[in-house]
This record gives structure tokens, sequence and C-alpha cells, in this order.
């Protein structure tokens, strides 16, 4: 893709990134993909720029909500779900996303696998090819990033495999999803062996036995710097060590973790030990819609509701740069010369003062949502 013309917007205040202060009074200039400049703007207008927003773990094959009452109930429903339904395109979700401020996003492909039709979006649409079953299921090309679906449903010499043979690429896998998924590993009776694999047509296999989830995956080499835990609600303390140790970044999903576990998870635990976290949606499935800003309102409110110590900033960070840093797509987040013109532009009111633009973002900044841009281009 390439624009030859040079861009330019001016803003009351820009964003470079959320743990920095915002700029006041700027042109920012792009040509092609590309921010060029940063310049003085002396009349600006009401707006501020901000990063994109990023969504590191979707579902969009999803097109609506599936009701259940607990997480065994879900699982039985999407199983039929996805026996039934015809072959759906993820477009429409994936429209859904853009216009919400979303400009990059890492989605769970469901075998057999379609990466996705939205062709500005280039590599800013990570798709994590699923993989289940075991070592005779199909297995992506060794170029993709991959979804070893959960410690329940790969047999242990899959995911041992995987974990050894694609350790440099990056591997989504649900996490501590359930405590059944924990009495699973603990070889205890569980409605996963003895409700969800007779509907897959699978039987229980033989697996080695750990503490939890995090241990298990541990023990069979799935753990390190290239690996997201997705969802991880049911971790302790000792989990939460061998997470730091190992590397591995952490991506909550607010809404869904609530709607299915009934918590969104120990976050403390993680910015105790300085484990990247990022945000996701997962997929209409198990969430109203695919917006992130309403993810980050309902962590920031479940937050206050913990007495968490979680700044309107530090929500932010964690839907734009941290979530860019998990998905390896660093240059998407920082608003500086040379790096990626993907951003957001809001209209704010005039007599906004700096100290309140992040709480103004965080929980109003969709309602006055003016622009996107992907990689230079206007997508809204």
């Amino acid at each position: 893709m390439a624009y030859s013309k040079e861009e330019n917007i001016g803003c009351k205040w820009l964003v470079t990134r959320w743990d920095a202060p915002p700029q006041g009074n700027i042109t920012l200039s792009w040509k092609g993909e590309k921010i060029q400049d940063m310049k003085p703007c002396p009349h600006p207008p009401s707006r501020v720029i901000i990063p994109g927003l990023i969504n590191c773990h979707v579902h969009l094959d999803f097109p609506y909500l599936i009701w259940a009452p607990s997480f065994i109930p879900w699982i039985k429903k999407v199983i039929a779900f996805r026996k039934a339904k015809a072959k759906l395109s993820t477009f429409p979700q994936e429209e859904l996303s853009i216009k919400k401020g979303t400009v990059a996003w890492g989605s769970i492909v469901p075998y057999p696998w379609d990466r996705g039709r939205i062709p500005y979006m280039g590599n800013s649409a990570v798709p994590f090819l699923e993989v289940l079953g075991d070592t005779k299921s199909p297995i992506p090309p060794s170029s993709y990033p991959i979804s070893p679906h959960a410690p329940y449903s790969l047999s242990p010499q899959l995911l041992e495999k995987l974990g050894r043979e694609r350790r440099e690429e990056l591997k989504a896998i649900h996490v501590a999803e359930s405590p059944w998924e924990e009495a699973f590993v603990q070889g205890k009776p569980n409605p996963i062996e003895g409700e969800i694999f007779p509907l897959t047509g699978r039987n229980p296999f033989p697996h080695p036995q750990a503490r939890s989830p995090v241990e298990y995956l541990d023990a069979l080499g799935c753990l390190g710097p290239k690996t997201i835990a997705v969802h991880a609600i049911f971790v302790d303390t000792q989990d939460a060590d061998i997470l730091a140790h190992r590397q591995v970044s952490v991506v909550i999903c607010p809404r869904s973790n609530l709607y299915l576990g009934k918590s969104i998870g120990p976050l403390p635990l993680f910015q105790e030990r300085e484990i990247p976290i990022g945000l996701g949606t997962d997929g209409l499935g198990s969430c109203p819609n695919l917006s992130l800003w309403e993810e980050m309102r309902a962590l920031a409110c479940y937050a206050q509701g913990k007495r968490w110590t979680l700044s309107p900033q530090t929500i932010l960070s964690m839907g734009t740069q941290e979530g860019a840093r998990i998905l390896k797509l660093e240059a998407l987040t920082q608003l500086t010369p040379g790096k990626e013109a993907s951003f957001l532009t809001v209209r704010m009111p005039p007599s906004l003062p700096p100290e309140d633009l992040a709480p103004f973002i965080l929980f109003q900044g969709d309602l006055h949502l003016e622009r996107v841009y992907i990689k230079g281009k206007r997508v809204l």
C-alpha cells in the first residue's frame, strides 16, 4: 500500500503514549504509513490525537451472544454453534471493531483457517491459528502465530510438541478460565471430561497431573516470552511467579471474564511482578460488543470496587501500548516521527485541562470519536 501525499492534522493535545504527558498545540504530519513530523499548531482545534486501541484477544467468528448461566453450559452451546453454523464472514465484526477505534487485533482463527479480509490492516490483524486435538491434528505453517486452545483441548503430547517446536512464535492460550480446568489438570472428576469431551467425539486422555493450569503448561514447556496467557482468572501467587519467571504476557477480557468466570482475575498479582497486561474483548459469543472502551471502563469500575490502584492512564496503556507490545506491534502506538500513522482523533471540550484528559478519554472518548486512521489511511 502506498500513499504519496503528505497529510496533516492539528490538535490541542497530542498523546504520544499514555505513560507520557500530552503535548500541546501540535500539527501531526504523515506520508504513506509513517509519521513524518510534529510541528507547532498556532490555532489548534478542540481535538486530541491519541494512540489507536489494540484488541489483544478476539474471536471474530461469533456473530451473536451465546447466553448461558456458567462456563460449562456456555461451552456446550459453543460446540453446538461450531457444528451447526454455515461458514460465516468475519467482515462485519472486523468493521465493528474499527468503528470503535480498534487499529489492531489478535484474532483466534478456528480451523479451517481463514485470516480475515480487510487488506489495509496488513500485519495489524494478527491471526492466531487455533489448534486442538492430538499430534494427528492439522498444525498451521510455521510462519503464523498459533493458538493451542486450552490445557484440556490438546493432548499433552501435542502441547509439548508445540512448546518445543514453536517456542519462537507467538502463542495465545486460554489459561485458568474456569475452576473445572483446575480440576482437569489435578486429575479430579470434572465436567470437561464428563460432559464436554463426549460432545466433541473425544475420550478422556492420560495426562500428567499438576497443581494448576499454569503449572501444567509450564511442565509441558509451553510457557515463554512469546506466550500469551488469555483470561488468567483462577491464578494464585505461585502461578503469577511462574508467569513472571517465564516472561509470559497476560491478556484479560474484563466483561467476558465476569460473564463466564464471575471475576476479572488477580490484576494486582500481575502488576506486582511487572507482567505485561493487555486487554481483549473476547468474541461476541461472550461479550455484548467489540468495544475496547467498554472493556476499559468495566475494568476501571471493577478496580474501584476492589480498591485496586489503577489509574486511567494505566488502563489506557493496557488498551494501547501494552497491547501493541504483547502482539509485537510496538510501532503502532508510539505517535512519533518514523512510527506508524495509526491513531484516533477525538473532539474535546475547549476548556478541558490536561490532568482530566485521560479520564475524559477513558469514560467518554468513544462518544466523541471523530476519525480513525490505520497505517495512514482514514477508515472512519
